[in-house]
This record gives C-alpha cells, sequence and structure tokens, in this order.
C-alpha cells in the first residue's frame, strides 16, 4: 500500500510529459497504484528536475539528470492538455470501493489535479505550481 506521504513525493515531483489518455485508462484498469504510478512516472519526465531534488534520478531514470522542464509557451500548453488527459483519466477510475490510504492518495491527486487545471484554465502563462514538487507539498483534499 503506498502511503500518502509516497503519493505525494510522486504524483506532484514527476513530470506531465508525453502520454496519452489511452496508457493512464489502461493503468486505471489495473488498480489505483498502476494508475498512480504512471501519473507519477509521467510527472518525472515533465519536471526532470524534481527528480534530481528527489534523489530519484539514477538508475532507470538516471537520463533525466541535468534536464530542466520545457519553459517555452508550447511546453506550457502540453503540460496543460498533458494534465486535463490525466485528470481525465483519474476522473473515469471507479474508486467509490477504496478504503484507507488508497482512497486518500486517490483523492488526494485528483484534488491536486483539479487545482492544476483550474489554473491552466486560469493563466495561459507561467508555470503550474500544484504539480510541481517545489510547491507542492502544500496540496490537499478539501474535508467538509
Amino acid at each position: 500500500m503506498t502511503t500518502r506521504r509516497d503519493l505525494l513525493t510522486q504524483a506532484s515531483a514527476l513530470g506531465l510529459a508525453a502520454v496519452l489518455p489511452a496508457p493512464l485508462l489502461l493503468a486505471a484498469t489495473a488498480g489505483p497504484d498502476a494508475l498512480l504510478e504512471r501519473i507519477s512516472e509521467v510527472l518525472l519526465q515533465e519536471y526532470p528536475d524534481s527528480a534530481t531534488f528527489l534523489g530519484l534520478d539514477t538508475g532507470p531514470h538516471a537520463a533525466l539528470q541535468r534536464l530542466l522542464p520545457d519553459r517555452s509557451v508550447a511546453g506550457a500548453a502540453k503540460r496543460a492538455d498533458d494534465c486535463r488527459a490525466r485528470l481525465k483519466a483519474l476522473r473515469a477510475f471507479d474508486g467509490s470501493q477504496l478504503t484507507g490510504l488508497d482512497a486518500v492518495n486517490l483523492e488526494t491527486t485528483l484534488y491536486a489535479y483539479e487545482l492544476a487545471a483550474e489554473g491552466y484554465d486560469q493563466f495561459a502563462y507561467g508555470d503550474n505550481q500544484v504539480l510541481n514538487v517545489w510547491q507542492a507539498e502544500s496540496n490537499s483534499p478539501i474535508c467538509d
């Protein structure tokens, strides 16, 4: 079982790179851990400096060393599109039967992506801090 700290570390620090909705939807059919792990891997690619920050730029992620995110206008637009695709996959996942940390992890990730998508919709420039490891530690679901 993934802890909330593990999820936040992975989901917020790993990049939103070249992801098609189909692989995420395939991962979603395998369970929440597979879906969140795939999202984490994609986030590492989109924010490779986060891999270095988290000490994950070794082994299979060694190619991420010394890389920076694409800060161009086109790069920001791609991150926005990828964020929306992942949000769609997260919303499509049926988490109604999840309990405990699995439910918390899924809800926390969904909440972070909803905030990120809202930010992308409101601002067509800059970096979205919700999915960036440097600011993401403050994300948590709102409890009523």
